[in-house]
């Protein structure tokens, strides 16, 4: 039977035994009325006080979870105290000030309670009081309030795991870990099969009969639209016959290498600054360079075309160590052989072809270049109306390098055609001339004589 059924009991078989008793001297029908008063109060006062008992014993559960929760976060406070961390410790500072407060708060509640069912439970003064059991076990008669469970005891942790897996007793300080290995150092593979740690000059290997090696500098323009630059490749041209002779028709095998000069490297570098970015390694993720007959012979055009990814790139140009630089970068292209037929005359020579003409801009706002007379578009299609963007045009991706700055943010496309910019003095304050337009004749390279 529980408390309420005890209770009610209780109290009913006194109203029982109050109704059934032979009635005194001087008993009358206001005594009656008055005893079925006192049993209606009575029903109520059982009720509502079995309705807070309920209250109670859940108010006593939730200060018992927050005692546990209480001990849980001192452990987590000791443990980050160990550690130095002063804003973790704050942190759990506060929690435990909230916990503390809640459980005032409940405690309050619990009290009021136990104080509301002794006012019940003197409504009906022949009834045995109800009881209370505790936590602890114990049952006690109403009105009790139940003791505060004691706080759970804090374990320390006695044992520290290292990063490196092994198990230590405390107080342990785990070491340091080992540094990371180096990152491979990047390569450059010669001509002559020599595999060399870059920034590295490949020395120059004996030509075969007929071969020309040729330092080709070439008209560029880049897709961020800096100032107009002078990019050089290298180039030997192995003919399939020498002597060439009038009408003959003959192979030429072009092996490519662009040369990125120091000059250009630390301009590129000095634009990262005044951008706020460190001097990295850039990564070159596509590369491609056209050749065609320039004079004394006749043919279509070749193409050698490398793509890559800034994950995978064909090289990467390794962070300079000081600056400014004092020497350039070589990426080998390959090689691509082309079929031709002799003029009757003259020397057959080549060229590189592309388009650096550059489009009209709106951020740097840059006024289209010129178009000389045969060229009908512009290397590439930039933004009018937002930021700088570039889409190339056909001629445009004849002959062109491509890089991946600031993490990839900026990939501009490095775009070259035979020729020279014309040179002009420097506009202050930079130190370096002034290149542009009109474009100076290209001469070529290879020039085998037409016997």
């Amino acid at each position: 039977m529980n408390v309420r059924s005890r209770f009610v009991a209780i109290v009913c078989v006194a109203a029982v035994a109050m109704a059934g008793a032979p009635a005194a001297f001087g008993d009358s029908m206001n005594d009656v009325v008055a005893s079925a008063h006192v049993d209606h109060r009575c029903d109520h006062a059982v009720a509502t006080v079995a309705r807070l008992m309920a209250q109670q014993d859940l108010l006593n559960s939730q200060i018992q979870v927050l005692f546990e929760q209480l001990g849980a976060v001192d452990v987590l406070r000791a443990s980050a105290a160990d550690s130095g961390d002063a804003q973790l410790v704050a942190k759990f500072d506060r929690r435990l000030a909230q916990i503390n407060r809640e459980i005032a708060n409940k405690s309050s509640q619990r009290d009021a309670i136990a104080n509301r069912q002794l006012q019940l439970i003197a409504r009906c003064p022949n009834a045995a009081p109800p009881t209370i059991t505790c936590p602890d076990g114990s049952v006690n008669l109403l009105p009790f309030t139940c003791p505060d469970p004691p706080p759970p005891t804090t374990v320390l942790p006695t044992t520290v795991t290292c990063p490196d897996g092994t198990v230590h007793q405390l107080p342990f300080t785990c070491p340091p870990p080992p540094p990371p290995p180096p990152p491979p150092t990047p390569t450059i593979t010669c001509l002559n099969g020599s595999v060399n740690p870059v920034p590295f000059d490949c020395p120059p290997i004996p030509l075969p009969p007929g071969a020309s090696s040729d330092v080709v500098t070439l008209a560029c323009n880049s897709t961020l639209q800096h100032p107009k630059f002078e990019f050089a490749y290298q180039v030997i041209a192995v003919p399939s016959a020498s002597p060439i002779t009038a009408g003959l028709a003959f192979d030429v095998t072009f092996d490519v290498t662009a040369v990125v000069s120091a000059e250009y490297l630390n301009s590129l570098y000095a634009s990262l600054s005044l951008a706020g970015q460190p001097a990295g390694a850039i990564p070159i993720t596509e590369a491609a360079a056209t050749v065609a007959p320039l004079s004394g012979a006749t043919g279509p055009a070749v193409q050698i075309k490398l793509i890559g990814t800034r994950a995978a790139p064909i090289v990467t140009i390794p962070a300079p160590t000081t600056l400014p630089v004092t020497s350039g970068f070589s990426v080998p292209l390959g090689a691509v052989t082309g079929s031709y037929t002799a003029d009757a005359s003259g020397t057959a020579s080549f060229t590189f072809v592309g388009n650096a003409w550059a489009p009209a801009l709106a951020s740097p706002p840059t006024a289209a270049d010129v178009l000389p007379p045969g060229v009908t578009e512009p290397g590439w299609i930039g933004s009018l109306t937002g930021p700088p963007t570039a889409v190339l045009t056909p001629t445009g991706s004849l002959t062109r390098t491509r890089l991946s700055l600031v993490n990839g943010l900026v990939t501009p496309h490095l775009l070259c055609m035979g020729g020279n910019w014309t040179s002009a003095p420097p506009i202050p304050p930079a130190l370096d001339p002034t290149l542009g337009a009109p474009l100076l004749p290209d001469v070529g390279f290879g020039n085998f004589a037409i016997l």
